[in-house]
């Protein structure tokens, strides 16, 4: 893992720190900025980041980071440490230190990093049509339903094409004392998100605007939570990043399906950087705490035009990365001192967009028409990844208002699964450019959802970081009435290689049937047996299926399968009995067997 100008802490005996690079065990690691600006005055800010608790879950995450900061704290002589940001769910804190306060904190056991907070930036028509959202949209799917959290300069709430969109704000802005619409470092309400530049009323216009004076955004009907996280000149901390995911995680779970962050590191990184610094360490933890809940977050690259490297938080391991393309012929187009393009053409790589082994998905960056921030009709044109990762948002926002129960490595999975390849010739990298309509077309489940082969399984879950033993299948049911689900059996079946079958079945009757609402259903989570668990069938709120009764989401998953010997030709049988009310138009793939048993290939 690529370290970027760290030194490790050496504890000597006398107690005090030295800037060599050699290591003490168990001892924390301290940016050589970090000493250098100690010789120089008396204290420092500085970010640190803690070890996490390997049994925290998410319910305590809170009180275990709390109980966390509180030990460290403790340990520093007073005087030592004054933070300036702490968090509710990561574990970590920004503050000023003396260099007696950071000898007691690199000593400290559950100290990971010790560095200076770092800074970065904003990542500064035809793109609807070229990732085909104008087909989705006009299949009646416009992301209703949908939330996305959208971290950047803040938006005008007021703009004709976002009235009504904006559903929260918040503010988190640190520099210069305070950068918040009222001066100070944090803010909330809609009066929190006043937009500076300008950028973050583009990048939420490219997702949800009603295309009243700009161009119709890719998922229109979404909502949107803002986060302002950059001062008027659009710039800011990480750490102010970190505290907006913070915030999302404590109050928008549940809420928030998608967050797109147009921002970027100006320190770039060649490798997943999720431990390159006690800024990546925190923002990761957030990252992975959203992931864990199934949200997607999804980062701009940065427009470096460096080939082997990308800003954070596209470097983070669970954070989808996107580089940029041109959606038409521009003619040609420098950015600044960095690169030009003599020629454009849609689908063309930008010489301008970072690229890495870890960037995921490319999508239109330039030139981007939107909502402007000059007044509540006016239109602006921006290039950058910073319009491209919006594209993505959008497009997530899309597949998880059509078939919500989908988690976030699946909305991933699909929108990587697009046939339009584009190349960085500089990095000799390809990479799928997002298309809404095979994305749905990939994740459009009409009635039982399985990624049958096994190389697709892996490829779906090893992103997730979730062992290749694992399948999901799902489904739609429909209709069902309020007694069905309590007088029927659900099972699910998988057949091996050797024709031997895993399986599980909710009782007829079960006492973990409960009520939600009159005529909706929830089976509660529990272990069933052969390492299967049925984890839910609660309503579809679109009621896709068109039923008076309703649409429920049917929803297993087998757990301690060795998929390698999935039997292709057997394929996966869902029995499903519930009532004499079985839906029965089935995907090409499926069949129905033997009465009320789905047999899917």
């Amino acid at each position: 893992m690529k370290r970027l100008a760290m030194y490790v802490v050496v504890l000597l005996m006398a107690g005090s720190l030295s800037s060599a690079s050699s290591a003490a065990p168990g001892g924390a690691r301290v940016g050589k900025e970090v000493l250098t600006a100690l010789e120089a005055g008396e204290a420092t800010e500085v970010m640190v980041a803690f070890r996490t608790l390997a049994a925290e879950s998410r319910a305590t995450r809170a009180s275990a980071v709390g109980a966390r900061r509180a030990q460290v704290l403790a340990s520093v002589p007073e005087g030592g440490f004054s933070p300036s940001l702490t968090y509710e769910s990561i574990p970590a804190m920004r503050g000023f230190v003396t260099q007696r306060g950071l000898e007691a904190l690199a000593q400290h056991p559950d100290v990971l990093a010790i560095d200076v907070p770092q800074r970065g930036s904003q990542q500064l028509g035809e793109s609807v049509p070229l990732i085909h959202a104008d087909t989705v949209q006009a299949g009646g799917d416009t992301g209703s339903g949908v939330e996305v959290a959208i971290l950047d300069s803040g938006a005008r709430h007021t703009h004709n094409d976002l009235t009504g969109d904006i559903v929260a704000g918040q503010c988190f802005c640190s520099l210069g004392g305070g950068c918040c619409p009222n001066a100070s470092s944090s803010q909330s309400g809609l009066a929190a998100i006043t937009d500076g530049t300008g950028h973050g009323t583009n990048v939420s216009s490219i997702v949800t605007s009603t295309g009243t004076n700009a161009p119709t955004g890719v998922s229109p009907d979404a909502d949107l939570s803002v986060v302002r996280v950059l001062n008027s000149a659009g710039n800011g901390l990480l750490s102010d990043w970190t505290a907006g995911l913070d915030w999302i995680i404590n109050n928008r779970l549940g809420d928030v399906d998608i967050v797109n962050t147009s921002l970027g590191s100006f320190a770039l990184y060649g490798e997943i950087c999720d431990e390159a610094s006690a800024d990546t360490i925190a923002m990761g933890a957030a990252v992975d705490t959203l992931r864990e809940a199934g949200i997607l977050v999804v980062a701009s690259s940065g427009n470096q035009g460096d080939n082997t490297r990308m800003a954070a938080p596209a470097c983070l391991r669970n954070v989808v990365a996107v580089g940029a393309v041109y959606d038409a012929n521009i003619g040609s187009y420098s950015w600044g001192g960095v690169c030009a393009d003599s020629t454009t053409s849609a689908d063309q790589y930008a010489c301008w967009s970072n690229t890495s082994s870890h960037t995921g998905l490319a999508a239109p960056g330039c030139s981007t028409l939107g909502a402007g921030n000059a007044s509540d009709s006016a239109t602006a044109s921006w290039c950058g990844t910073s319009q491209a990762a919006p594209h993505v948002a959008g497009v997530a926002a899309l597949i998880k208002g059509r078939t919500p129960f989908l988690e976030a490595f699946e909305i991933e999975h699909c929108m990587r699964n697009s046939p339009t390849l584009v190349t960085d010739a500089g990095a000799g990298i390809s990479v799928p450019r997002v298309d809404a309509a095979d994305a749905i077309s990939t994740c459009d489940f009409n009635f039982v959802s399985l990624f049958l082969d096994s190389a697709r399984v892996t490829a779906a879950f090893k992103k997730a970081g979730v062992a290749d033993d694992r399948l999901v299948i799902k489904g739609y049911l429909g209709p069902l009435t309020p007694i069905d689900p309590l007088t029927e059996a659900i099972s699910v079946k998988l057949a091996d290689a050797d024709g031997e079958a895993f399986s599980a079945t909710v009782p007829a009757g079960s006492p973990n049937w409960i009520s939600t609402a009159p005529g909706k259903y929830r089976y509660r989570d529990r272990a069933l047996q052969r390492g299967v668990k049925v984890i839910s069938i609660k309503e579809h709120p679109k009621n896709p299926l068109g039923n008076p009764n309703g649409t429920f989401i049917f929803k297993a998953v087998m757990q301690d399968l060795d998929l390698s010997r999935v039997n292709t030709t057997t394929g996966v049988e869902v029995s499903v009995a519930v009532g004499s009310n079985l839906h029965t138009a089935f995907p090409t793939n499926c069949s129905l067997v033997t009465g009320k048993r789905l047999l899917c290939k």
